[in-house]
């Protein structure tokens, strides 16, 4: 006659000790310093942007929209604009640029894994620059 059976599963047991050691040293121990590089922003990297651009870029925005029958600023536009980047690769191949201009921004904003390049391609452009979309 047994009193007590006791089946435990070592395995189980070690791995989520080995998770909490883990766990402990990464709340003692320091995380290693980032390799992070600033650079100074120049006169370069400023631009406003005139009335007039904005009227026109409004403009190419809402003519853009009724193309592709969406609302602008919605996140169909967005979608519509990541797919005409794509559409633009597959016509052209993958070392197609999109033009520093507003779609190209907007794409990859929503493209997934593209954090930060929509900044990084607006600020290779001179000061006073603006990329000129209308023939498009």
């Amino acid at each position: 006659m047994t009193l007590v059976e006791l089946h435990v599963d070592v395995a189980r047991v070690a791995n989520a000790l080995e998770k909490i050691a883990e766990l402990l040293e990464k709340l003692v121990c320091e995380p290693p310093e980032a390799d992070i590089q600033v650079q100074q922003s120049t006169l370069d990297d400023l631009h406003d942007a005139s009335p007039e651009q904005i009227v026109r870029i409004e403009a190419e925005q809402q003519e853009f929209a009724e193309r592709y029958r969406v609302m602008p600023g919605s996140p169909a536009m967005m979608q519509a604009l990541v797919d005409w980047e794509n559409e633009q690769r597959m016509l052209y191949g993958e070392k197609w640029q999109a033009p520093n201009d507003w779609r190209s921004i907007l794409a990859a904003i929503e493209r997934p894994g593209q954090v930060g390049k929509p900044a990084e391609a607006a600020g290779q452009r001179k000061a006073g620059e603006v990329a000129d979309v209308s023939a498009r």
